[in-house]
């Protein structure tokens, strides 16, 4: 929890007026936010933001915007993405008709707010609001990231046809060589068709997500491309190669240096189902029992 702002701080504070009363209230606001002191930074960019909208001095636009931008921080911080969300999409009503850039900023930082809270409605009504009303402005990799995250939260909203069709279209968008960014959307393109029951086109997409995977050798890619190629080969029948995929998705999970232990958990569930289906019950039933075991060890410590 914060400390309580020192008096020496308040003090100062109310030694100036006005104007510069609402100044000192951001400089300080940054120095409680550099030291982790997230609610005293954020009562102080209140002030501050108080001050200058009651202020009858012409008060510099930008101060303004930089006062909303660290009231939102500080929420981000204390994990309240929701309430930092609100106040960027306030904010972004604030500069709408003066700076097309300050507009957009504003809605970007929204929607991933939103997105961060799991507000995925939200975040998709704040993408669709940057699509129409900022169109004519966005580079083709901003427009490619919006959409990409249009199809992300359509993904997250258990609308997987929407998702593709906008995963493919942030394909379309994004130059040949952001390999990253192209082997994350063929991963999320597997997901998709497999949640969809179409296994040729999730073995389709999953084999070219662990090309571009093994193309950036990037470790994270090559998880979860492993993931999703074992789910494609699945959902296909082929369980032995399902298996091996899975296996090598745990090995390289395993060796990073903060494994995913839910992550971990899904994967063996998986491991077991094949391990029934191949007939070898107590290798299955063996890590069915430790799997109970660590649920039960989670649910007794909550």
């Amino acid at each position: 929890m914060d400390t309580i702002l020192s008096d020496t701080i308040w003090n100062e504070i109310i030694s100036f007026h006005g104007e510069e009363r609402a100044d000192k209230c951001i400089e300080h606001s940054w120095n409680e936010f550099k030291s982790s002191r997230y609610s005293s930074a954020q009562i102080l960019a209140e002030a501050a933001l108080d001050l200058y909208q009651s202020s009858h001095e012409c008060i510099n636009s930008q101060k303004i915007i930089n006062a909303y931008y660290a009231i939102a921080q500080s929420l981000s911080y204390k994990e309240a993405p929701k309430e930092a969300g609100d106040l960027l999409l306030t904010l972004s009503e604030y500069v709408r008709s003066s700076n097309e850039s300050d507009y957009f900023e504003a809605l970007d930082w929204a929607a991933r707010s939103y997105f961060e809270a799991n507000e995925f409605s939200a975040a998709l009504d704040v993408l669709n609001k940057i699509t129409e009303d900022l169109l004519l402005i966005l580079e083709a990799q901003e427009y490619a990231d919006v959409i990409l995250r249009k199809a992300q939260c359509y993904y997250l909203l258990n609308q997987p046809n929407l998702a593709v069709t906008f995963f493919n279209e942030a394909l379309e968008k994004l130059p040949n060589n952001y390999y990253d960014s192209k082997a994350v959307i063929h991963e999320d393109l597997a997901d998709c068709y497999i949640d969809l029951k179409l296994s040729i086109q999730a073995n389709h997409y999953a084999k070219l997500a662990l090309d571009y995977a093994l193309l950036i050798n990037n470790r994270t890619r090559l998880t979860y491309s492993h993931w999703v190629t074992a789910g494609a080969k699945q959902l296909m029948g082929d369980l032995k190669l399902a298996l091996s995929h899975y296996l090598r998705c745990k090995e390289l999970l395993q060796s990073g240096t903060t494994p995913d232990a839910d992550w971990l958990m899904e994967i063996d569930e998986k491991i077991a189902q094949i391990y029934h289906e191949f007939g070898k019950n107590s290798e299955a039933e063996a890590i069915e029992k430790r799997l109970a075991s660590i649920q039960s060890c989670g649910a007794i410590s909550k």
